[in-house]
């Protein structure tokens, strides 16, 4: 599903934005501990050797279906 995403935003000219730990954890306001939780939950995140890479529409709409359902 990512790929076809990948393949789609590329034909249309749009690249992902990929972002480092720290950036994506800076943004959401956590530590870098807790992310890293996050992923080990099924965060969605690119793999780049040792290296995490995420895509922030992906962290949003991932947060966004994991806690709205939560009162």
């Amino acid at each position: 599903v990512v790929i076809m995403e990948t393949l789609i935003m590329e034909k249309e000219n749009i690249s992902p934005q990929y972002l480092t730990s720290p950036e994506m954890a800076e943004i959401l306001r956590i530590s870098d501990r807790t992310l890293k939780r996050h992923v080990a939950k099924g965060l969605p995140v690119v793999r780049l050797g040792r290296s995490l890479r995420f895509i922030k529409k992906d962290v949003m709409d991932w947060l966004e279906k994991k806690y709205s359902n939560k009162s």
